[in-house]
């Protein structure tokens, strides 16, 4: 079974979560350059489109940052309105994905 199978599954009740009040809910962040991996990463996308970074990034509004995603999984964890599968973050906020 693969892994996505059991989360799946998990999330909808089963796998012995039933009762636990567990809920699984994904974010997708924006691209930042914030951390070693986004800036690698956005080196290379700017780079593919022949434009350097700080042209890739004016693109993209204001620049996610560590510190906004930890208040974001914050707030996920403990309000119970975010009650969606999955959430785009970026500067501005969560919005639940459609």
């Amino acid at each position: 079974m693969s892994p996505r199978c059991c989360v799946t599954r998990r999330r909808r009740g089963g796998g012995g979560t039933s009762g636990l009040g567990l809920r699984f809910t994904s974010v997708l962040p924006q691209l930042t350059p914030a951390t070693d991996l986004g800036a690698a990463a956005v080196a290379g996308y700017a780079a593919r489109q022949g434009v350097d970074v700080a042209t890739f990034l004016d693109g993209f509004g204001p620049v996610l940052t560590p510190e906004q995603v930890g208040t974001a999984v914050a707030d996920l964890v403990i309000d119970p309105g975010h009650d969606r599968g999955a959430y785009m973050l970026t500067a501005a906020g969560l919005s639940p994905v459609p």
